[in-house]
């Protein structure tokens, strides 16, 4: 029998497309996913922010059959695209924590009568068995997982509540899966594949290089000369812009710092009230003012602004997955706009804090554990008991429990319950099952060490972020802050070489002059006066002693490597960072200063 998918061709949808939306064409990408998606196969797709990852879904779900489920992580994002969804006529619905009683049974009940062409849910919602059983009556043709970046542990934006959609998926028949996201490396692409429990997934990646996007670094050395900086740049600056700050404290100052200095500022955070919030962001959309938000980096998830002509990072960001979705934000229209981070060595330390606890100790796991021996070893509990009785923050024992499953330990059960399972564990083993997640902290290191080479490199940085995602680049881009410079270190050298030219060449031309008129003035003398010679000065001519000596910072290219920065040297080896390639040692001998 023919799947409903299969019976849909992207020449209807992309009339569709025209007709609903006013989309004439689409972008890099999109279409490769519909195809796969009407395929009837699992996919993976990675396009860039601004790329249009909602359409790959809606278009589908418009022409087929049944229900299309879209897990959404936020609520803004969700609200943003049912209210979208709603004005051009497509039946839309959506389950979230700002429903009332009311508005919740009947979102639920028409969803399970499949009334639906796209139903919107948390995937704390979908974590509730109960909610599952009623999205099965609807029988989803097709499951869509937004920013699925979230449901890695390797991922910059972990969930722990994203942990469970597998699970989901398998109650629901297994429908086609759609994850979507805007930035993964290749290990969050296999956890992303392995936690959704995807089937032989068709992986699409689009392109990464955007063009109209201006990256560059401002150093600064102090706290003060942070903030001059940042107001001489959101005032320079026209049009709409983001900032982000790295904690909410920031976020406070920095917007008042702004709105003392005249700029029509507005915050975004987590502590706020959510229509506080709320009305922030849809000012900010719809009206332009306020012109700039400040903000943590709970703001950006689903906002498709498409005029923002700057995103300034105040502090440095936690990976280059965030930076690079978070600048991405910038210049959706297509128009140059500028991606622009504030670099302060310190800053590496606020991340890392924070980084800190994000990862399961070894007595986390021993104390979850034995609270389900307690607790729940007779009769499942929720994850509630489980967390008051392990004395532990319900995120760390969502985590907990998703090692303590996978080690046959533990057993989820209907009602988002849990109960212990096996042999009771002994500590040393627990803990050295906890060890898995070393190994994930040494990737975290690795991810901000990866921002501040970012950060202090004198080598393009589009080259640098391509590289970051396994994706191949020229050596300049020509619109980053690095090839600037590059650009105009060629041309002042260059006009210092025409400079030495013309100034030699004024130099002969002189003393050419000067000794035609001693010559002249030597044969019209009296015979009998003392002939004087004349010796024109000579330059003495330039020192020729080689290449200037590499030092840390210099550039250089390698026959294998291609360019590179130089961070080390001694004596005939050099150690030096190459895009894509890592930190190699090579041999002087093979190295030339570009």
């Amino acid at each position: 029998m023919e799947h409903p998918l299969t019976a849909v061709t992207l020449e209807r949808l992309r009339e569709l497309a025209r007709d609903r939306f006013g989309i004439r064409r689409f972008r890099p990408g999109q279409a490769e996913v519909i195809e796969s998606i009407l395929g009837g196969k699992d996919v993976l797709a990675i396009l860039p922010t601004g790329g249009g990852k909602s359409l790959t879904y809606q278009l589908p779900a418009l022409a087929l059959p049944g229900t299309t489920l879209v897990v959404s992580p936020l609520i803004s994002l969700m609200q943003d695209q049912v209210e979208k969804l709603r004005a051009v006529g497509v039946e839309v619905a959506m389950v979230n924590s700002t429903l009332s009683e009311k508005e919740l049974r009947e979102a639920v009940q028409t969803i399970g009568a499949g009334k639906h062409r796209l139903a919107y849910v948390t995937p704390e919602r979908l974590a509730d068995p109960a909610f599952r059983q009623v999205v099965a009556q609807a029988r989803p043709q097709l499951f869509v997982v937004d920013e699925a970046h979230c449901v890695s542990q390797w991922g910059h934006d972990f969930r722990p509540a994203y942990l469970g959609l597998a699970a989901a998926v398998e109650e629901l028949g297994h429908p086609p899966v759609l994850a979507l996201t805007a930035t993964a490396t290749d290990k969050v692409i296999g956890d992303i594949v392995r936690q959704l429990g995807m089937r032989d997934p068709q992986v699409l990646i689009a392109g990464f290089d955007r063009q109209n996007l201006f990256f560059e670094v401002i150093h600064t050395s102090t706290e003060h000369g942070r903030r001059r900086r940042l107001v001489e740049y959101v005032k320079r600056s026209r049009g709409s812009g983001i900032v982000y700050c790295a904690t909410i404290q920031h976020v406070e100052e920095i917007a008042q710092l702004l709105r003392e200095s005249g700029v029509d500022v507005g915050r975004y955070h987590g502590q706020m009230r959510a229509k506080e919030r709320e009305a922030v962001q849809r000012a900010f959309m719809a009206t332009g003012s306020p012109r700039v938000i400040v903000a943590t980096n709970a703001f950006g998830l689903g906002v498709d602004k498409p005029d923002i002509r700057f995103v300034l990072h105040a502090q440095m960001p936690g990976s280059l997955e965030a930076y690079f979705q978070e600048a991405g934000r910038a210049g959706r229209d297509g128009r140059p706009s500028r991606c622009t981070l504030l670099y302060q060595a310190g800053d590496r330390r606020v991340q890392a804090y924070f980084l800190g606890g994000r990862y399961p100790r070894p007595e986390d796991v021993i104390r979850v554990d034995r609270a389900l021996e307690r607790h729940a070893r007779a009769e499942a509990q929720g994850l509630d008991v489980v967390a008051e009785a392990a004395e532990l923050p319900l995120r760390t024992v969502r985590v907990v429990l998703s090692l303590l499953v996978e080690l046959g330990l533990a057993v989820e059960e209907d009602g988002a319950k849990v109960r212990a399972s096996g042999p009771v564990a002994a500590d040393e083993d627990l803990a050295s099952a906890a060890l898995r997640y070393e190994e994930r902290r040494r990737e975290d290191r690795a991810r901000l060490d990866a921002v501040v080479r970012y950060a202090t490199s004198t080598l393009c940085r589009t080259r640098i972020l391509l590289a970051y995602f396994g994706e191949d680049a020229a050596s300049t881009c020509g619109h980053c802050d690095s090839c600037l410079r590059r650009v105009r270190r060629a041309e002042e050298e260059a006009r210092k070489e025409e400079e030495r030219r013309l100034s030699e060449e004024a130099e002969a031309r002189v003393a050419a002059a000067r000794a035609a008129a001693a010559a002249a003035a030597a044969e019209s003398a009296h015979l009998r006066r003392p002939l004087r010679t004349f010796r024109p000065t000579r330059k003495k001519p330039e020192s020729r002693s080689g290449q200037k000596a590499l030092g840390p910072g210099s550039r250089v290219t390698h026959p294998a490597f291609g360019e590179g920065e130089v961070l080390v040297v001694q004596d005939d080896r050099v150690t030096a960072f190459f895009p894509g390639r890592g930190e190699r040692t090579v041999k002087l001998a093979f190295l030339e200063r570009v």
